[in-house]
């Protein structure tokens, strides 16, 4: 008889837990209060007006900026940190997207009544900070488009100090590292919904460009 209760234990204690408790997905103590991770209730005290604050943040969302700084425009010393292969938006391709750093403090600007305005007063990103860039791997369908391949070479000659007649076989992973001269602009939004962004154009790092970026 003994033996036959110790076999059948476990399979009653697995009853226990599923038809109460707190194991596995039975119901929270009936203690008043919420389990660890459980948020269930928040949402109705938001909408009963019991708290403006269910979570105890202490700040308003709306006074918060989540719009990505922009660079102001310049050029300015950084290097290649990484790269990926990526579908690009309309499903047609690949893009080479590779992000790049900037070695030192850089200043950032906004935008005031559509025109780009003054540089902040001191160098505000701080090195390290990223900025992408988009390299198709494929012709466009627009005729007007340039050759795609002409910038993917600009990068290569930019990262790998080559020109026409000295240049590997392309190899994105031996640009990694590399320093470069980061040219920033401003882009125009696309629309009035959109914020607008940074065009990025890479440069050799030579004595006469770094001197004019100082």
């Amino acid at each position: 008889m003994l033996k036959q209760f110790l076999l059948m234990a476990p399979f009653l204690m697995s009853g226990l837990t599923e038809a109460g408790g707190n194991g596995g997905g039975g119901p929270p103590d009936n203690d008043g209060a919420l389990d660890d991770g459980d948020l269930s209730g928040l949402g109705e005290l938001a909408l009963t007006g019991e708290t403006d604050d269910p979570l105890g943040f202490g700040f308003d969302s709306n006074e918060v900026e989540t719009a990505r700084p922009l660079v102001a425009p310049g050029k300015y010393p950084g290097k290649v940190k990484e790269f990926s292969i990526e579908p690009n938006s309309k499903q047609t391709g690949r893009n080479l997207v590779v992000r790049f750093e900037f070695t030192q403090d850089v200043p950032s600007c906004k935008i005031v009544d559509g025109k780009v305005g003054p540089k902040s007063i001191t160098n505000d990103l701080k090195a390290g900070f990223t900025v992408t860039k988009w390299y198709p791997m494929q012709q466009s369908d627009n005729e007007k488009a340039p050759d795609y391949k002409e910038d993917l070479v600009r990068l290569q000659d930019a990262a790998l100090h080559t020109k026409k007649g000295s240049r590997p076989r392309y190899n994105p992973s031996e640009f990694v590292g590399k320093d470069v001269l980061i040219g920033v602009s401003i882009q125009k939004p696309k629309d009035e919904v959109s914020p607008p962004g940074n065009n990025v154009a890479i440069y050799e790092v030579k004595p006469e460009t770094v001197q004019a970026a100082a």
